[in-house]
């Protein structure tokens, strides 16, 4: 027997490319009555040999803050490009600070599983 889909974990880089996966998660989402979770990883700044921490931790903040923003701005896009009330389909935006294979695994366990 095919698992029931409940939750669909959609994780995006906010890419142009990312929005039409996004438009198939819905898809699914709506012929399943599943539930989406959001994703966007911020990854850490490279190291250059010089640790510069407060300077790193400002601009990983204003990554992240930038990040929420473009995510809140495509799902209001999206909203008026689809008569669906897409609110209801998607249960939880997150983004986590870190590597995007590592974060997508932990989310992918706390969230989906």
């Amino acid at each position: 027997m095919i698992p029931e889909i409940k939750k669909i974990l959609f994780a995006t880089d906010l890419s142009k490319n990312s929005a039409y996966t996004f438009y198939y998660a819905l898809g699914m989402a709506g012929k399943n009555d599943a539930k989406i979770v959001v994703l966007h990883v911020v990854e850490p700044l490279p190291k250059f040999g010089i640790s510069f921490k407060d300077f790193e931790k400002m601009v990983e903040h204003e990554r992240k803050e930038e990040a929420t923003q473009e995510i809140e701005k495509r799902r209001k896009e999206i909203t008026k490009s689809i008569t669906s009330d897409i609110h209801k389909l998607i249960s939880k935006i997150i983004i986590r600070m870190g590597y995007s294979m590592e974060e997508i695994l932990k989310v992918a366990d706390e969230e989906v599983m």
